[in-house]
């Protein structure tokens, strides 16, 4: 992330998703929820990520972490976010108040939408044609094109 110009507020304010959804098995390996609530986007994940204590799951799957109660879980990756220090002064901002993480989500993700995707990952897409603000009269046609340019839609 640090190569495509995010900082580290940035870095954790992302990995804030995590406070959406969950892991599936038979997707990525890992299997889980990071929160009680996982269609609710707030700040629940890093107050769990402090909270809670965190022990390796012991099962047959990659190396994950379970909660006491044996429901939600937290990856590696989670758990690095509170032991560098970096990471761990906007952890503790972000559980702190969930105003200042959206905030800083809301930066941060709106930065990784105009950095767009390289064409090489998806490449059955068709380009999108680019028409002219009045042409596209606010139109969502715009914006995603907009964005896969790497414009402002606004």
């Amino acid at each position: 992330f640090y190569r495509m110009g995010f900082n580290d507020e940035d870095i954790v304010a992302l990995s804030g998703a995590h406070t959406l959804g969950r892991c599936h098995k038979t997707r990525s390996g890992f299997d889980g929820p990071w929160t009680h609530e996982p269609l609710k986007f707030d700040n629940s994940y890093f107050k769990n990520l402090l909270d809670l204590e965190w022990k390796p799951r012991q099962w047959d799957g990659p190396l994950q972490y379970e909660d006491p109660s044996h429901t939600l879980m937290m990856l590696p990756t989670d758990l690095a976010l509170k032991t560098d220090p970096k990471f761990k002064e906007y952890v503790v901002a972000f559980a702190k108040s969930e105003t200042v993480f959206r905030s800083a989500f809301k930066r941060a993700y709106e930065q990784l939408l105009c950095l767009g995707c390289p064409a090489h990952v998806v490449p059955s897409a068709a380009p999108v044609a680019m028409q002219s603000r009045e042409e596209a009269d606010g139109s969502l046609e715009f914006a995603q094109a907009a964005r896969a340019a790497g414009g402002d839609p606004a």
